[in-house]
C-alpha cells in the first residue's frame, strides 16, 4: 500500500495520543493500539486507533481534540473511558 503523509506530523499525533492515554489512565489500566486497513471511496486507507481504560473524552469535546491547547478536565469528565482514532487518508 502506497501512502502519502507527513511522517513528522503523524509521529507527533501518535506520541501525543499515547502520552495522554498513559497520563490520564487509571492505575493498572490498559492502553491498546490497533492498526487496520479500511476502504473509503474505493481507496485503501490506514486507521490507527488508540484506546485506554482511563478517563476518556466527553462527546461534546471530541470535535476539539485536535484544537491547539484544548484541555478539559472536570470530575464528571473522569467518569468516561476513551478511544481515539486517526484515519490517514
Amino acid at each position: 500500500m502506497d501512502m502519502d503523509f507527513d511522517r513528522n506530523k503523524i509521529q507527533r499525533i501518535l506520541l501525543n495520543l499515547l502520552s495522554n492515554a498513559v497520563k490520564y489512565n487509571y492505575e493498572n489500566g490498559e492502553v491498546t493500539v490497533t492498526l487496520g486497513k479500511i476502504t473509503a471511496n474505493g481507496i485503501e486507507n490506514v486507521q490507527i486507533q488508540v484506546a485506554d481504560t482511563g478517563i476518556g473524552i466527553k462527546d461534546e469535546n471530541k470535535d476539539k481534540i485536535f484544537d491547539r491547547f484544548f484541555q478539559r478536565t472536570t470530575f464528571y469528565h473522569y467518569l468516561y473511558r476513551g478511544t481515539v482514532s486517526v484515519c490517514i487518508l
